[in-house]
């Protein structure tokens, strides 16, 4: 486990390598509909962002497709920002999301927490509930896959919330993602991202390097697969 995680982020359930599920109590409200309203606030603050690629042809794929992707010749990958929405398919169902591992080539020599933010139930307060989905010590290996499903609707439905550092010394940046068009927001659809541990790894579409290239360090990554539940 890395080091105690920044205040303010208290109510957490520890989602393990066995693919764990968040309970539909905490993602939807008592009609059976999720609550944006945390999130859509979210999305409108400022603050840093995290930079999320999409990796064009991954929906569909298992993961060791979607693995063998990272190293094929011409994959190319978008700002997840920049499509043009989220899929129809997921909008008033259910998207099953696994935090996998990190891309070829990684370098990181900092502590690394994910945690994915869901919309409170009525009752819950107005915040988005964080939930742990991935933890790195500093310099060593991070903590084993994660599995959720979360509620999708045309609007604001899913964030993160990434951190780097460690000692009481850490950074940052959110992401939400939403099933609809918002402007400037991540689009949830099937396939694969690449979550940036740099701000502007994927601020830019690009084709990835081959394997072994030197310049995979600068795109560390973490691996997001997204299909429907």
């Amino acid at each position: 486990m890395t080091d105690a995680p920044p205040t303010g982020l208290s109510r957490r359930a520890f989602l393990t390598g066995t693919g764990a599920v968040l309970g539909s109590a905490l993602l939807l409200g008592p009609n059976g509909l999720p609550r944006p309203g945390a999130l859509a606030r979210l999305a409108a603050a400022n603050g840093p962002r995290l930079s999320l690629g999409y990796i064009e042809g991954s929906a569909g794929l298992d993961l060791g497709e979607a693995r063998a992707l990272l190293t094929a010749s011409g994959t190319r990958v978008t700002p997840a920002s920049s499509l043009r929405s989220g899929a129809k398919e997921l909008v008033g169902g259910l998207a099953a999301v696994r935090v996998d591992s990190l891309t070829p080539g990684a370098a990181v020599e900092q502590a690394a927490q994910l945690d994915t933010l869901v919309s409170p139930p009525r009752g819950a307060g107005s915040s988005p509930l964080p939930f742990y989905a991935w933890t790195m010590k500093a310099g060593g290996a991070g903590s084993g896959p994660a599995s959720f499903v979360t509620a999708v609707e045309n609007e604001p439905s899913l964030g993160l919330a990434f951190r780097l550092g460690g000692r009481g010394n850490w950074q940052e940046s959110t992401a939400v993602f939403t099933g609809g068009r918002d402007r400037g927001l991540p689009k949830l659809r099937p396939g694969t991202y690449l979550l940036g541990f740099d701000r502007q790894a994927w601020a830019r579409s690009r084709v990835l390097p081959p394997a072994g290239d030197p310049s995979w360090a600068g795109l560390t990554s973490l691996v997001v697969t997204v299909a429907a539940a």
